[in-house]
């Protein structure tokens, strides 16, 4: 509603915070009424370019590794504390920290898929697994947690692994079960700074890169719902502590 009101009354480029909504009908409603306009959209995802992620793209690359076969994805923020009106506003650990997710594993991935999808019915906990072009894949949300404590590990056959620490912003790469090449950061600045600033930087390059675009808007949303209306994963999850 707030991208529409701007897009109704200035001629402005609008950035929005991604999920510019997790409903697919909504967006196609939005495209339709701003037909011409909606090219001046672009979502912006701050976790794609983290630098230990802008750094496990290139080391991929450069060693011509491909699409990882498994991933896991684990995100927490010491959010369970908060009232029930200040938590609403993130709406829920899905929402909030499933985007950041998809987008990060963006970089390495294509073709994502959700196969299953289970959560607190209070939104603070979700498991979500997917799929993709040439593996699959768990995403992990958690707000009961006593701080915020974000990883992502990418998996190769043959002994290739990342890990990723994107609270720390630090990687390390395995090649044949082997250490092979490690990253860390200077610290001069905040990780949200480095987040950003790496956004914008990249935004101010190529406005017009996948990433920030409606479609990669759509496939989100449609992520998110589907993930939402899936069956939830019966018995596997046993989830401890109770709230």
């Amino acid at each position: 509603d707030l991208a529409s009101d701007v897009l109704d009354r200035t001629t402005s480029t609008v950035l929005s915070e991604k999920p510019l909504t997790g409903d697919a009908e909504q967006l196609r409603a939005f495209e339709r009424r701003h037909r011409g306009a909606a090219s001046r959209v672009h979502v912006v995802n701050h976790f794609a370019f983290s630098p230990e992620v802008e750094w496990a793209a290139r080391l991929v690359d450069a060693r011509g590794w491909g699409s990882p076969s498994t991933v896991l994805s684990t995100f927490n923020d010491p959010y369970v504390r908060k009232s029930s009106a200040d938590r609403s506003t993130y709406v829920s650990s899905w929402i909030d920290s499933g985007p950041n997710q998809l987008g990060l594993l963006a970089r390495f991935l294509s073709g994502c898929d959700v196969r299953s999808h289970s959560a607190y019915d209070d939104g603070t906990r979700s498991i979500t697994e997917i799929s993709y072009v040439g593996g699959s894949g768990i995403l992990s949300s958690n707000w009961h947690t006593g701080d915020s404590s974000k990883q992502t590990s990418l998996r190769w056959r043959g002994g290739r692994e990342l890990l990723l620490d994107h609270t720390a912003m630090t990687g390390l790469a395995v090649d044949a079960g082997r250490p092979a090449a490690h990253f860390g950061h200077d610290g001069v600045v905040d990780r949200k700074t480095a987040h950003y600033a790496a956004m914008y930087d990249a935004y101010l390059v190529e406005p017009d890169s996948d990433v920030f675009s409606l479609s990669f808007a759509r496939s989100t949303a449609a992520l998110l719902h589907q993930a939402t209306t899936s069956a939830p994963a019966g018995g596997a999850i046993a989830w401890e502590p109770q709230p």
